[in-house]
């Protein structure tokens, strides 16, 4: 199972998937909510001579929250879910939608990035859109200038 939270802010990936992880945990099953910045910072600090990372094989379920395509191309963070994608372990992804697209290829490209969306559908990878507004009432979207400026 590959999948992916996609939306703006506020609408509540983060506490869904956080959730998930907790439900996961109690029905007996090695969960990992991790930030994508995490993973690499933890990857970077062990030694090379580890076993990648721990991350690829100690966890039945990965859960990555704060994920976009700059982050999820770094190396170390490639390698470990390129692991994870060889070993057949799920990983589930939780990133905000793009702004310059709304196909499925397109957001998961603007998420975890080419060579990660290329073993996301592979594994038959699911995008999950939270399409509603801010649930914390302060949501601010930009017009279409401000999008084409990001």
């Amino acid at each position: 199972v590959w999948a992916a939270f996609v939306g703006p802010t506020g609408t509540g990936k983060t506490y869904a998937l956080a959730a998930l992880c907790s439900a996961l945990a109690h029905s007996g099953f090695s969960a990992l909510y991790a930030r994508a910045n995490d993973i690499i910072d933890r990857s970077s600090r062990r030694s090379l001579a580890e076993p990648k990372y721990g991350l690829a094989q100690d966890y039945d379920f990965l859960l990555v929250d704060e994920c976009c395509a700059s982050r999820c191309e770094h190396g170390s963070f490639f390698d470990i879910m390129d692991e994870r994608y060889i070993l057949g372990k799920p990983v589930i992804f939780c990133g905000n939608a793009p702004v310059y697209g709304d196909t499925d290829a397109s957001i998961a490209f603007g998420i975890i990035g080419p060579r990660l969306s290329d073993r996301f559908f592979e594994r038959q990878g699911k995008i999950i859109r939270f399409g509603w507004e801010s649930l914390r009432g302060n949501h601010v979207t930009p017009n279409r200038s401000e999008q084409d400026s990001l």
